[in-house]
């Protein structure tokens, strides 16, 4: 009965990626939550692009556009190398789609700052990205580009659910 029980928590603990605690305070100041638990779990980790940017528009591919709605976070991860001595940043903008035809920005784009001397890691997440991920639609792409001359972008994506 002991290996039975310990056998089911270890499977629901493998299922959880990770847990936060948040304190959160109701607007109307009247009552307070502090210490609640969340589950997060990841959803899926995926390499969606992988090539030149340049200052025209380039996408994910379409492949992914459905992946990457499914989630309710993106943590970004951008890696550039092989930058024009020119180029200072690349720049990562959200777009969402109900139809996977007509796309809309979503959120601000965030630029990330890079050097042409050294192979450049940073991560980008959705909250820094957008406001609200209620209103989203069902299908996300990601807009890649740099902000002068060109570089080499690696853009893998973590999802997870909330």
């Amino acid at each position: 009965m002991f290996l039975i029980a310990a056998l089911r928590r270890s499977a629901r603990l493998e299922r959880v990626e990770e847990t936060t605690v948040r304190e959160t305070k109701a607007t109307g100041g009247a009552s307070e939550q502090r210490g609640q638990r969340e589950a997060i779990m990841r959803l899926f980790n995926r390499e969606v692009f992988r090539g030149t940017a340049y200052t025209t528009d380039q996408y994910t591919p379409a492949e992914f556009n459905g992946l990457l709605g499914s989630a309710d976070r993106l943590a970004i991860q951008v890696v550039a190398n092989r930058p024009d001595t020119n180029t200072t940043k690349v720049i990562v903008q959200i777009q969402h789609s109900n139809d996977n035809e007509h796309w809309n920005n979503f959120g601000a784009p965030q630029n990330f700052s890079i050097s042409p001397s050294q192979l450049n890691v940073g991560y980008l997440s959705e909250a820094l990205l957008s406001t609200s991920i209620e209103t989203r639609g069902a299908f996300v792409r990601l807009n890649v580009t740099v902000d002068l001359g060109f570089a080499d972008v690696v853009l893998t994506v973590t999802g997870r659910s909330v």
